[in-house]
């Protein structure tokens, strides 16, 4: 059984929403509507199985598991199409993944196990799980490539290198040309006061070619749509700190306003089981005192705050009822 007061269906759209905003976009547009909607629906299925256990689970345990299932379904949902898996077999390799998610999580949960490690269990399922359908499936003749490429093929380690490594820099001068060409005319686009300070990001040869293109009155032709929007995407990471800091107070403010009706003591038994690193975070924004080293990657600080906003809301839930 699961709190009554914890809304499953708002925190499946809610991280089947995330799960469509961090959607590679090189990706069909039908696998991203099909991966939200396979995020929404078993994060419902594993929320309403969890209900109907005897045992009662916290609302921690039951965010914990449907998360965890939710998060596997989003990666093991891309990681079907890049294996070229015929899509007759997508729904009952994800049933079957999403089924040992959840009974290898909750029954994790039921023994007390710290939650690094019912992370770590649930990883390990789902390996487990993903190489016998595989298998299953390549005994019938029915796979594009070998289990064990299939096995390498992971969406989860593809998203952290992307999102994670170091921009690297190409020695071929066009490829230079066509960066600084997107970034100039993503800078025509922007308020003069947002371009100063985005240039004060570049070096010296990078801010005088920005200007020379900025100058181009024929710019926007020179620059093919694809092009820009694939050059565009990787500007992401010339310039961190600046949208970053945009998106960053947008949370924030969230968080803060979530936080107005709450005092520190009540805070911090509300998050008392997060683990340190989350609990000095959520204290650090509810003082004011937040500081660089203490942000996680922005998507996972999303989740964080979604996640507290929701734990607080409920919180004061229940204290209205109770009045």
């Amino acid at each position: 059984m699961i709190p009554k007061d914890l809304d499953i269906e708002e925190f499946a759209k809610a991280l089947s929403g995330q799960a469509g905003e961090l959607f590679p976009p090189e990706l069909p547009d039908a696998l991203k509507q099909t991966v939200i909607q396979v995020v929404y629906n078993f994060i419902k299925i594993a929320g309403n199985a969890l209900n109907g256990e005897a045992r009662e689970y916290n609302q921690d345990e039951t965010i914990l598991v449907c998360q965890l299932v939710g998060e596997w379904m989003y990666h093991k949902g891309i990681d079907n199409y890049k294996n070229q898996i015929p899509q007759e077999y997508w729904e009952p390799i994800l049933q079957q993944i999403a089924f040992a998610i959840f009974e290898s999580a909750k029954n994790a949960v039921n023994e007390g196990k710290p939650q690094d490690d019912i992370i770590t269990i649930a990883e390990n399922a789902v390996n487990a799980t993903y190489h016998d359908c595989l298998q299953q499936l390549a005994n019938e003749n029915k796979l594009a490539k070998s289990v064990d490429e299939m096995m390498n093929q992971s969406n989860l380690h593809d998203y952290v290198e992307e999102n994670y490594k170091e921009e690297e820099v190409s020695p071929v001068q066009e490829e230079k040309d066509l960066k600084m060409m997107t970034m100039a005319l993503f800078f025509k686009s922007l308020p003069p006061d947002e371009v100063g300070k985005l240039v004060k990001l570049l070096n010296e040869e990078q801010r005088r070619q920005i200007v020379t293109y900025i100058q181009m009155q024929d710019l926007e032709k020179l620059v093919d749509p694809v092009i820009y929007n694939k050059y565009l995407e990787k500007f992401n990471n010339f310039m961190p700190k600046v949208q970053q800091k945009k998106k960053r107070n947008s949370m924030f403010s969230r968080i803060n306003k979530s936080f107005e009706n709450i005092k520190e003591n009540d805070l911090n038994i509300l998050i008392s089981k997060e683990r340190k690193n989350v609990k000095n975070f959520l204290l650090r924004v509810y003082s004011g005192k937040i500081k660089e080293e203490d942000i996680f990657p922005m998507d996972l600080t999303n989740t964080i705050i979604d996640y507290t906003i929701q734990k607080v809301k409920t919180n004061e839930n229940k204290e209205e009822k109770e009045q």
